[in-house]
């Protein structure tokens, strides 16, 4: 059933209106009025969907979004200003160009990152303080193909040798490179990443950290997927990314956006 007002009354035996929305964005993807014997008007342009009955009454008007049931446990995105990459992140051998992109919410949120004329890795990071104990973490982002159609996730530890990486062709979404664990990291782990759309890909990479005090996502765009982001880069080229997130865990949670702080899932 559905509220109005902020108020619900339901009666034992009675059909209610059934509204479904989209986890991401909050838009209305289904709707259900068992009231209605034809099709009437609604919220969706003539083109988003389809529209179903049962037994004859009420229409679902279906846009084409992921739907489905979502149960997830606590975590926590240690990633802070996870849609805005010219904040808390920092770079080398690149510049952000913020807002450059149409997100997968929908929103004009997502930044680029654009390598500069150097022969280097090209890469957008963020510095993360733990605990001095090996931790599993998965980090996830969205990434679109710009200029460069290959992209690169990393974890490491600041320091450049130990580190788990994989690298994803942004047409396709399977893995080009990895994951390759080196160093005193274990357990990488990555696979074909998740499309959405409008070109948009998820990627996923999970590791082991070592001791250090100190982990680090890395976001990166690649000519050939298998270059280790190391390339003789030509200014303005690279690839699209938005919501960055690094949680503790063997495997990645659905998205939660932050802003100047980390964010928990309760």
């Amino acid at each position: 059933g559905t509220s109005t007002g902020g108020a619900s009354n339901f009666t034992s035996g009675k059909i209610y209106r059934a509204q479904i929305y989209n986890g991401i964005n909050g838009t209305l993807a289904a709707d259900f009025d068992p009231t209605r014997t034809t099709q009437a008007s609604t919220s969706f342009a003539a083109s988003t969907g389809e529209t179903w009955t049962i037994n004859g009454r009420g229409f679902i008007y279906a846009a084409p979004v992921y739907l489905g049931y979502l149960a997830e446990e606590a975590r926590t995105n240690l990633c802070l200003q996870s849609e805005d990459l010219n904040t808390t992140w920092g770079v080398t051998a690149a510049t952000i160009s913020t807002n450059a992109m149409t997100a997968p919410d929908g929103a004009s949120t997502a930044d680029k990152i654009q390598e500069d004329a150097t022969s280097a890795q090209h890469y957008a990071r963020q510095s993360i303080v733990k605990a001095a104990s090996a931790i599993q973490y998965s980090f996830t982002c969205w990434m679109k193909a710009a200029e460069r159609g290959f992209g690169y996730l990393m974890i490491d530890d600041g320091g450049g040798a130990n580190y788990v990486l994989a690298s994803w062709n942004l047409s396709t979404g399977a893995v080009v490179v990895g994951p390759t664990t080196n160093g005193t990291f274990t357990g990488g782990a990555a696979s074909a990443a998740k499309a959405y759309p409008n070109g948009w890909w998820r990627c996923t990479i999970v590791g082991t950290t070592n001791t250090a005090v100190t982990v680090r996502p890395i976001i990166a765009p690649s000519v050939t997927g298998s270059d280790n982001f190391n390339y003789a880069g030509s200014a303005g080229s690279g690839i699209y990314a938005w919501g960055g997130q690094l949680e503790a865990g063997a495997f990645a949670t659905s998205y939660i956006p932050t802003a100047a702080a980390t964010v928990t899932r309760a």
